[in-house]
């Protein structure tokens, strides 16, 4: 088959010392079983605002082509400038995308909204299967930004944006999340209710490898203390402002033996959050770090910490990182992750806010070292069994695989006796989309 991905919001790995994410990961899947794959990215990278090519395309050494989308780049994450970059890379793909062969699926994250929104009128005109794999919760969580009674008036003001989210979940053949609770929201959005073509596919992670690097020396210097880690983007929602608190906690209390270790940078809060760390003993900060260094802190870390800084549904990708070296998981987002946290004792749960709370949670995991171990157990059986990408990327691609089989199949006869249009620019309003090459081998694989 020929599938389109579409994700900007992730980097792509350019080599293996890049952490491979929910995209890169499904596509190194698909390709590896013959499909031919088109991811459609931006050449800015978000996580670390700067742009990382000004090629128009690239193939990866894994097979995947890489389509970039150059939009103008922004600072801060919530900022006019970033919504002015997301509506260049959408323009830019309503006007790239006519070029290319037409895609026999199409599996479009959202966000960003307006991207979506191209892709689904791109996917509706040409007849394309269309899977929408919602990832967070836009726009609806620009609304928490604004005091809530000024919330209405936000919404009135987001219409637009609403309009556009509205369409593309009511456009989709089907609808993907990574969690439950933001597969319920997506749903909310459709005039149907949940069919078992929508499903969760937890973002998951491969186990992760010894590093084969020597330690960094921030971390040499650390050996021997119960490491709370932090891997990450700073950000208004998922900053880690609440670390200072417990550093600060820590040293009340005379724990000399904890260490908090803080691996990331961007968002809008990083300069605050890091004049204030530096100051702090206990605090180590790393900034970015390559896929080894990020090997070598989690292999010698003892807990992984997600925090927010608002009551919030979501399952971030940082627990799969943490799960996959056996980490116990602290975390401040209700819903299922909190539920997975509780029914599982895969961790704990701390309000947001309460980092009295959560001191006491890392000091009781560093002194009870029994409950400790038994927590790391059942999380590394817990990530073996559910959340390993061996277990969840070939589950993924096999339905997409069924869903072309459900949504087009019954068109390839049809395809079979007529012209068949190379691109978007060629199909007219009554011309079904042509099928590649591969999809027809699959399809006598069905037969």
């Amino acid at each position: 088959m020929r599938i389109w991905l579409i994700q900007t919001g992730e980097d792509v790995p350019f080599n293996d010392n890049l952490r491979k994410l929910r995209t890169a990961l499904l596509a190194e899947e698909l390709v590896s079983r013959g499909h031919e794959v088109v991811w459609w990215a931006a050449s800015f990278s978000h996580l670390r605002k700067e742009r990382v090519t000004r090629e128009r395309n690239s193939t990866l050494p894994n097979g995947v082509m890489v389509e970039f989308l150059h939009g103008s780049g922004y600072q801060r994450n919530i900022s006019f400038a970033r919504i002015i970059d997301h509506r260049i890379v959408a323009r830019q793909f309503k006007k790239r995308s006519r070029e290319l062969p037409l895609p026999d699926v199409i599996v479009c994250a959202l966000p960003p909204y307006d991207l979506a929104y191209q892709v689904a009128r791109y996917a509706k005109q040409n007849h394309i299967p269309l899977i929408v794999d919602a990832r967070d919760y836009w726009p609806d969580i620009f609304l928490t930004a604004v005091p809530g009674i000024l919330r209405p008036l936000a919404k009135l003001g987001l219409q637009s944006e609403f309009r556009q989210a509205r369409y593309t979940f009511r456009a989709a053949d089907s609808i993907t999340a990574m969690s439950e609770d933001v597969l319920e929201w997506a749903l909310s959005y459709c005039d149907r209710g949940r069919t078992d073509s929508d499903r969760v596919f937890h973002l998951g992670f491969k186990p992760a490898p010894d590093s084969e690097t020597s330690s960094p020396d921030w971390l040499s210097r650390l050996e021997g203390r119960f490491i709370v880690a932090f891997v990450g983007t700073f950000s208004p929602f998922h900053g880690p402002a609440i670390l200072v608190k417990v550093a600060e906690r820590l040293i009340t209390a005379g724990r000399q033996d904890i260490a908090i270790i803080i691996a990331g940078a961007g968002g809008d809060d990083y300069d605050e959050i890091t004049a204030v760390a530096e100051k702090m003993p206990n605090i180590t900060l790393t900034g970015w770090l390559e896929q080894d260094a990020i090997s070598a802190l989690l292999g010698q870390a003892a807990v992984g910490i997600c925090p927010t800084n608002m009551e919030a549904l979501f399952f971030p990708n940082k627990t799969f990182l943490y799960f996959s070296r056996g980490l116990p998981v602290l975390s401040a987002f209700e819903g299922e992750l909190r539920k997975l946290l509780d029914d599982d004792g895969l961790g704990a749960y701390f309000h947001y806010d309460d980092d009295e709370a959560l001191t006491n949670q890392i000091i009781r995991l560093c002194d009870d070292t029994d409950l400790y171990q038994r927590i790391c157990d059942r999380v590394r059986e817990a990530f073996a069994e559910r959340f390993d990408e061996k277990i969840i990327y070939p589950a993924f691609a096999d339905y997409i695989e069924q869903q072309v089989n459900s949504n087009g199949i019954d068109q390839l006869a049809a395809w079979d006796k007529g012209q068949r249009p190379r691109s978007a620019g060629e199909v007219s309003s009554t011309t079904a989309h042509e099928p590649s090459s591969r999809i027809t081998a699959f399809k006598d694989d069905l037969t």
